[in-house]
């Protein structure tokens, strides 16, 4: 016999931040205790969003993935991806959650746990210590809620990331030339750049960061700038209106031939149509939900 299924609910206590920039932004922190076999989904999130389980159990689903998670465990929604989640019928869970969102946030998320998976073991009180302090300030009001958010983000993020052993460090990299190229082309993606441009900025030739690039992470400087490029084009997808025709010069690619090339490329999918997907919620991960 089918057990019933709760229909979503609002979550015990939430507060929302209006974001003010484009590059990280905390948008909402809140709990919940929820009921024996409440499910929100399947839906598809334009930001990230992840819970913090303090106690109980219950099932997270994201594409054609399903994990079972208890007390002090997270698990990490993705934005453009199907995600349902469903808590236990006989020990619901209590989880806390806080959203993100911004041209930052999928480089933040490499740098954690969930960087090798959705699903991951954390406990640490400060977590749910937190995300109740920021909701509850959020909500009886405070000046530059914003501000205070991002501060809130990255107490949450840093302890993501000295937990999850920072899969993205820096000091990953033998040559600090490609580290410092790495910075640059992260923080100037957008605008128009060559790779001689990159190599100019850091004090050597193009032919040696090439060589460097190959050596240390196996793919070339171009290649690494296109792929913050597309991932961030993603982003813009599913979390904003401006038309498909300009996404690609808002990430820094001069034509639009190119950005649909490359795009569909990375995703097997043209950038139109990812958006259409993502949008309308489709759970077809050979469509929407590829890395």
């Amino acid at each position: 016999m089918k057990e019933n299924i709760v229909a979503y609910k609002a979550p015990s206590f939430i507060a929302y931040i209006d974001s003010q920039n484009g590059h990280i932004n905390l948008d909402h922190a809140g709990w919940d205790v929820c009921a024996p076999l409440y499910t929100y989904g399947p839906a598809v999130r334009k930001t990230w969003i992840i819970h913090y389980v303090t106690r109980g159990k219950g099932i997270y689903s994201v594409g054609h993935k399903s994990y079972r998670i208890g007390e002090n465990m997270a698990f990490l929604i993705p934005p453009g991806i199907s995600t349902v989640y469903s808590a236990d019928k006989d020990d619901p869970w209590e989880y806390y959650f806080f959203s993100f969102s911004g041209a930052m946030a999928e480089e933040i998320v490499k740098r954690t746990g969930f960087a090798g998976d959705y699903a991951i073991e954390i406990s640490d009180g400060r977590i749910p210590a937190i995300i109740r302090e920021t909701a509850e300030t959020v909500k009886n009001g405070i000046d530059n809620p914003d501000v205070y958010g991002c501060q809130k983000l990255f107490e949450l993020i840093k302890i993501f990331i000295d937990s999850g052993g920072d899969s993205y460090k820096r000091s990953t990299f033998v040559n600090s030339y490609v580290a410092s190229a790495m910075r640059y082309m992260e923080a100037n993606y957008a605008q128009p750049m060559s790779i001689d441009t990159v190599a100019d900025h850091i004090g050597i030739n193009r032919s040696y960061l090439c060589r460097l690039f190959r050596s240390e992470i196996n793919i070339t400087p171009m290649e690494y700038l296109n792929d913050i490029r597309i991932q961030n084009s993603k982003q813009l997808l599913v979390t904003t209106s401006i038309p498909v025709t300009e996404v690609g010069n808002a990430v820094g690619i001069s034509t639009q031939s190119a950005f649909y090339r490359l795009f569909s490329e990375k995703y097997g999918i043209t950038p139109g149509k990812y958006r259409r997907a993502a949008l309308s919620g489709k759970e077809d991960e050979n469509l929407i939900g590829k890395n």
